[in-house]
């Protein structure tokens, strides 16, 4: 039916601009060519599919019989590709396999080429190849590659020549390997994160230090030098975010305590540093800017990732992590040891909780609380079944339609400090697809008004056990009054679920 209509809007159009030809995506429900209609000869329909999904044999194999069944129905083809850069880490180069496909794909009628790119310029040769490479198939890669080196790097060509192959290396051999790209079968899109980290080994990390170190060293020129720095920064962030995959030990899962140990040693961590912070100053760069500012995938992106073995901590008191924190809490980094001697007096129970009834064990045990829904389905309420400390936790439920249940408390707090806000949290019952819960704050102004950049959120999934989980906050703003410190359940299936919180914080981090 489709096609049918196509074919009827193209014939008049042509009546008046006899020279035109017309593009359609060939997405989702038509991504099949038509059998019961034909596709009018001044029809260019665009596959659409993420080129680097053909480096597996078989999905190209079945990607070269839809395009071949697609050219007997149309005199051309066009192609919608998805060659992402934001996101992506590290640097997603695929460029010998890419420029392999677009040969074929010109002599299968395809002339026509867009690309969602979202360009992150940490994988900028990327960028130099692709046009030449639509304009002319039959170039050389490495040709095209050889110039970009000289032209960028001068002297420090070889070493930035082979940072790069390293990385197109891992992208074409180890991560078609991985676990990750093998769920990814049957996606539209490979978007960037974590999943693509599976094939790392430190190994990796210290050969691209080197590189970038060497790369440095060679620069001889105003120019060259500049270049330099900027691939070095972009090697900073992606580094940042293996390093702290790699110390977690590759899991979303709660840190093991040799895997937070781990993260606390691990070198070049940001430990006190939120990922999302990191993203935030290369937003303003004007080179190393972002472009696809919605969802960001990596899971400590608004939080310090010291918290993830901190938390670990405060679950098992393990001696060798509390050695760890003592020993940071005297260390010269005093953001560091701040939250260090700030989880142990937590975990001491040393630390004064500005939530009064922080576990709803008042006469009135919601005292002091707003609970409700935010909006749509679900019912916040009080529970006495398996508090994690006390007779009360809170109980919710039922919030199928996402928006989820929520509790709040507004506590007074000193402008130029940071807190720490602490909840526990477990489920019972199998959690949905969507099922999440999350931590926010935000600071409040004598009139509650909200401040604005004061908002700080961390998503989590709990497990049937009780669990620490813990956010850090931003510097209060001079005209702070209050924290907002929230919590929501989210997603939860209409039946057979529930999300309970107990014993919440909030604490001043200690100022070194």
């Amino acid at each position: 039916a489709y096609f049918k209509f196509v074919n009827a809007v193209v014939e008049k159009v042509l009546r008046v601009h006899p020279d035109v030809w017309f593009g359609c995506l060939a997405y989702s429900c038509i991504g099949k060519p038509p059998v019961k209609v034909g596709v009018h000869p001044r029809v260019i329909p665009f596959m659409t599919y993420d080129t680097m999904q053909l480096l597996d044999p078989e999905r190209r194999r079945n990607h070269e019989a839809l395009v071949k069944a697609w050219g007997e129905k149309c005199t051309f083809l066009g192609r919608y590709d998805y060659t992402y850069g934001d996101h992506h880490v590290p640097p997603r180069l695929y460029l010998h396999h890419w420029a392999n496909y677009v040969r074929w794909a010109r002599d299968h009628k395809v002339r026509a080429w867009y690309a969602e790119t979202y360009p992150f310029f940490g994988e900028a040769p990327k960028y130099y190849v692709m046009p030449r490479i639509w304009w002319n198939p039959d170039r050389d890669v490495d040709t095209i590659l050889d110039e970009w080196y000289r032209l960028a790097f001068g002297q420090a060509a070889a070493p930035m020549k082979a940072y790069f192959d390293h990385w197109e290396t891992y992208w074409t051999k180890r991560v078609t390997q991985s676990e990750y790209f093998q769920r990814c079968k049957n996606e539209q899109y490979l978007m960037g994160g974590p999943g693509w980290l599976e094939g790392l080994t430190t190994d990796d990390i210290e050969k691209a230090d080197a590189w970038i170190a060497q790369g440095k060293q060679l620069a001889d020129t105003p120019q060259t030098r500049a270049r330099v720095a900027v691939m070095a920064r972009s090697w900073e962030y992606y580094r940042a975010i293996m390093q702290t995959y790699i110390a977690r030990g590759k899991s979303a899962d709660r840190l093991s305590v040799d895997n937070a140990l781990a993260l606390l040693e691990g070198k070049n961590v940001p430990l006190t540093q939120p990922l999302r912070a990191l993203y935030d100053s290369l937003m303003r760069d004007p080179i190393l800017i972002f472009t696809w500012n919605a969802s960001y995938p990596y899971g400590t992106a608004e939080r310090a990732p010291f918290l993830d073995a901190a938390e670990t901590f405060l679950d098992t008191r393990d001696e060798r992590l509390g050695q760890k924190l003592r020993s940071l809490s005297q260390g010269a980094d005093s953001q560091l040891a701040g939250l260090a001697k700030t989880i142990l007096a937590i975990a001491e129970g040393r630390a004064q909780n500005l939530v009064p009834n922080s576990g709803f064990e008042a006469q009135n045990p919601l005292d002091g609380w707003w609970c409700g829904m935010h909006r749509g389905t679900g019912t916040a309420r009080l529970t006495g079944e398996r508090p994690y400390e006390g007779a009360h936790a809170v109980e919710v439920t039922g919030t199928f339609d996402g928006y989820g249940g929520v509790f709040r408390k507004d506590v007074p707090v000193k402008p130029g400090k940071r807190y720490l806000f602490m909840l526990r949290a477990r489920w019972e019952g199998e959690p949905g697809a969507g099922t999440t819960c999350q931590m926010l704050t935000q600071f409040c102004d004598a009139t509650g008004r909200i401040l604005p950049d004061s908002l700080r959120s961390y998503s989590f999934r709990c497990t049937a056990e009780w669990r620490a989980f813990t956010l850090e906050t931003r510097p209060a703003p001079q005209e702070t009054v209050s924290l907002v410190a929230r919590v929501d359940a989210l997603g939860q299936p209409k039946t057979g679920h529930r999300t309970c919180f107990d014993a919440l914080e909030v604490c001043e981090i200690v100022s070194n």
